[in-house]
């Protein structure tokens, strides 16, 4: 069975992040990449972060210091990264803080504005009927 997928290069598919052959009708085609992978990695292309919480964890900061947020929502050490995201396509983000103060960073991992919440969780379903799991092929 062939599993091989081919993930758009030229950012103009209406399928993202399937290619659908729109590169076909852009000038220069032959410098367009079509990006050939594996079903596998499609899959985390495609991943969600689990909403650990649907609000901000204040966090006493110090200036100076680096905190490694977590961007996947699985950390047992929330909102701090533990490692949980190994074999997902999830990094840490690093964060240095300005001053002693405390933070508030992101629960719900769909702030737009890493690490501090921006109340995006506001406009969440309700927390307890969604599926958390993140499931890998």
């Amino acid at each position: 069975e062939d599993t091989t997928a081919y993930m758009c290069g030229c950012k103009h598919t209406k399928n993202q992040p399937m290619c659908d052959g729109s590169h076909a009708a852009l000038p220069d085609v032959e410098t367009m990449v079509v990006k050939k992978v594996e079903t596998v990695e499609v899959a985390k292309e495609a991943e969600k972060p689990v909403i650990a919480k649907k609000g901000p964890f204040p966090v006493d900061v110090k200036a100076g210091e680096t905190y490694y947020y977590c961007t996947c929502g699985k950390s047992k050490s929330q909102p701090m990264c533990d490692g949980s995201h190994s074999g997902t396509s999830f990094k840490p983000m690093a964060w240095t803080a300005s001053e002693d103060t405390t933070a508030y960073m992101c629960g719900c991992k769909h702030t737009k504005n890493q690490p501090m919440c921006d109340g995006s969780h506001a406009a969440l379903p309700d927390v307890e009927t969604m599926d958390l799991k993140v499931e890998t092929v």
